[in-house]
This record gives structure tokens, sequence and C-alpha cells, in this order.
């Protein structure tokens, strides 16, 4: 009815449509639900949006953004004014919040967004493993995503070390599942399954393991044993 009503696109006093208040209250599902609707935006908003949306998970209203042009543009590290993850690719930030459709939506776009990395040279696996993100992890898995040795950061973190260093046995346990050998022999040198290790890359570090860490190492070594 707001379509047929015209009222999708009103403007009140200030000149502004719904979808503006919606920006400007940061409303996400407001935004999706009209966006999804059909109403019309400037270019220049259509980053700010496309991140909010698939932040959200709102896949449908990614595919509209998508669908009208907007891309991800990512700015340099320290981002847009107030906003600290502005420098991360969209797709890193779907699949650490663990949206699964959203994910294959913006991986379905090309681009390389899959082998996109960050400033620190991560790809959206890493996140989707660092924070549990089974959902998104296995759809990035499923979509064709990286995760062994060409996986490795800027430190030399794989996916399964970023797992395991944040104490996510369930998103280790799937990514030992894939099969992806050289990332298991690669954590196997970094975190000993007989006693903590240090950190990638720094091989004098005397500091012991995080228990959650030390917690998913074993846990890790125990079912890829029964492999």
């Amino acid at each position: 009815q707001l379509v047929q009503w015209g009222a999708i696109e009103a403007r009140d006093f200030h000149r502004f449509t719904p979808l503006d208040k919606a920006m400007r209250g940061r409303h996400t599902e407001t935004m999706a639900a009209l966006i999804e609707l059909g109403a019309e935006f400037q270019p220049e908003r259509g980053t700010e949006l496309l991140r909010a949306v698939a932040i959200g998970g709102f896949a449908k209203a990614v595919e509209c953004c998508v669908a009208k042009g907007c891309v991800d543009a990512v700015s340099d590290p320290g981002g847009r004014r107030g906003d600290r993850t502005a420098h991360i690719p969209v797709l890193h930030l779907a699949a650490a919040a663990n949206h699964p459709q959203t994910v294959a939506t913006l991986a379905r776009q090309g681009g390389g967004a899959l082998e996109r990395r960050d400033h620190d040279g991560r790809l959206a696996v890493h996140y989707a493993a660092a924070h549990g993100a089974v959902d998104a992890l296995r759809k990035l898995l499923q979509l064709g995503a990286a995760s062994g040795r060409t996986a490795r950061d800027r430190a030399g973190a794989t996916p399964l070390h970023e797992a395991v260093r944040c104490g996510q046995s369930a998103a280790a346990q799937l990514l030992v599942r894939s099969g992806d050998w050289a990332a298991i022999d690669l954590l196997r040198a970094d975190f000993p399954a007989d006693a903590p290790g240090p950190g990638v890359g720094d091989a004098a570090a005397a500091s012991a393991l995080p228990a959650a860490a030390q917690a998913a190492a074993r846990e890790v070594w125990a079912f890829a044993a029964q492999l």
C-alpha cells in the first residue's frame, strides 16, 4: 500500500524521505524493508546502505542494493568518521555476524570477493573462524573459499589458527573436517598438542596461550586423530 500511495517516496518538511529518516536513525530493519519495496536513494549513499543491510543479514535487501549498482567502497584504516569498520570489506563483516545467505549473495557478485583481504591480509573466512560463525564459515567453504596455506594473513595465520586462538572449537573442527591438511600441519607447528605454544610468527614468545585457545587446540588434535 505504501508503494501504491506513493508514500515510500514522500518527503517531509525538511525534504527527507522515509529511507533518509531510517538512515539518519540507523534503523537497519526499516532501511532493508524500504529498499525491498523499491525505495530510491542517491548513488553516493549506496555503499552505506549496502553495508548496513549486509551486516544486519538482510540478504534480499543486499540483492536489491547490488541490482542498483551499489559497491562496497572500503575506506583506508581509520575509516569514515565514527565508523571503525569502514576499512573492512562487507563480506568479512557479514561472515563475522554469521549471515550465510548474505554471504552467499555477496560472494555471487564476483569481483574476487572470496579472495578479497582486509588491511591485515585476512579473508572473510578468517573472520568467520575467529568469531565462531559456523554457518557462515560452512557457506564460505561450500563456495570455495581458501582455508589453508594460501589463506595465510600477514602474520602467517590461517583461518584454523584464528579459530583456535579465539577458542572457537566448533569452527576449528569444521575447518579440520574440510580436509585441508596443510593448514593442520601449519597449526601443529604453532599450537603443539602437548603444550601451549607461541603465537604465529613469534617463535621467541614465552607467554602461554589463553586457556580457551589451549582447550580449543586440544579438542582440534583429538578430533583430527579420529579422522
